[in-house]
């Protein structure tokens, strides 16, 4: 019998558990932040956009990813417009910056270097553009350039980042509904926000479960391609979180590469499978299949059920049963999940 609370006490040390347990309030707290930004009314009336470019690092970026994912699951009835949304990961502004598209910043330190540098060329060239960040030197830059900022709370000091990301996606969705390119998205963060609060506790048990399941093992994720971007996200936490090595791909398009691989399989595999039983029932079937075949193959399976919902209902669920899976797991594993040794070090060689 695993004594959890033990280890808890021995490697949480940043209180990265209070830190998952955030999740339900951050997908409304953003509302009534981005209602009240003049500068930001201004630019809705002054500019009309067909894109949204996401600039953005690590977890600051992901607020990209699950704007995409909102978007390609919304009915015609839930949206007014066409829209397409960009995550852009480098120093430089993409092409598409500078034609119909709203550039949004988003660093939640503020202080992300290349997120800074894209900001800088956004300026420079009087690009429409929002940031959003807990201050740093991306609100200096935006309040003296007169550029709308929307701040991303930090309840408490040890607050960790990569968990922050239903502030930027409370406050992206409600801007949005602003300018009539959504037409639920705050009914929608409200009904998530309520979801996650009453399953935060079963999918804390679920995890803690799955994470004794994935010990020692190289864990893939597998999603269907409408929710890609969220075996991305269960991969990165993996990364993060648990020290452990961990990737992801999307169906149908494994099926005519990746599954090649493990004709010669070398290493010890689990794969996580994120089922949606809304998907085209043809991507269900290869679902189905594609575990048959590498359970042949040596692999166990993981085959786990999407939550019934709205769009941004169902994400917020995967991605906490993410976290606590992988915070469990970087118990296990005897770490800290909050720290990220190599990445600092890494940060000092620069």
């Amino acid at each position: 019998m695993i004594d959890w609370q033990a280890k808890i006490n021995k490697y949480d040390q940043h209180d990265f558990r209070k830190s998952i347990l955030t999740l339900p309030e951050q997908l409304v707290s953003g509302m009534d932040v981005s209602q009240k930004d003049g500068e930001l009314d201004t630019l809705l009336r002054k500019v009309s956009f067909q894109r949204i470019i996401v600039s953005g690092m690590g977890g600051s970026a992901l607020v990209g990813a699950i704007s995409d994912m909102y978007l390609v699951n919304l009915t015609n009835e839930e949206k007014n417009d066409i829209l397409a949304v960009r995550e852009n990961h480098f120093y430089n502004l993409p092409a598409e910056s500078y034609q119909n598209s709203l550039n949004i910043f988003c660093s939640y330190s503020g202080n992300t270097e290349e997120t800074i540098s894209a900001f800088r060329e956004a300026l420079e060239n009087n690009l429409p553009s929002l940031a959003i960040s807990s201050g740093g030197l991306l609100e200096k830059l935006a309040r003296k350039n007169k550029i709308p900022f929307l701040r991303a709370p930090k309840p408490f000091d040890d607050f960790q980042p990569r968990i922050a990301v239903g502030y930027p996606v409370s406050l992206l969705m409600t801007v949005l509904q602003r300018s009539g390119k959504f037409l639920k998205a705050t009914s929608h963060l409200e009904e998530a926000s309520k979801s996650l609060k009453e399953k935060l506790q079963y999918l804390e048990e679920e995890g803690r479960k799955l994470a004794l399941e994935l010990k020692n093992k190289t864990v893939l994720i597998y999603a269907p391609a409408k929710y890609e971007n969220l075996a991305r996200i269960w991969k990165i936490s993996f990364n993060e979180n648990s020290k452990s090595p961990a990737f992801w791909n999307y169906l149908p398009e494994l099926n005519h590469n990746e599954m090649s691989g493990f004709a010669n399989k070398q290493g010890d595999y689990t794969v996580v499978m994120l089922y949606d039983q809304q998907d085209d029932k043809r991507n269900q079937k290869r679902f189905d299949l594609t575990a048959k075949v590498l359970e042949k193959q040596g692999l166990e399976i993981k085959m786990l059920k999407m939550r019934e919902g709205n769009p941004l209902e169902r994400i917020f669920l995967s991605l906490a049963l993410a976290n606590w899976t992988s915070y469990y797991l970087a118990l296990l594993y005897q770490t800290d999940p909050a720290e990220v040794k190599l990445v600092e070090e890494f940060k000092k060689l620069l």
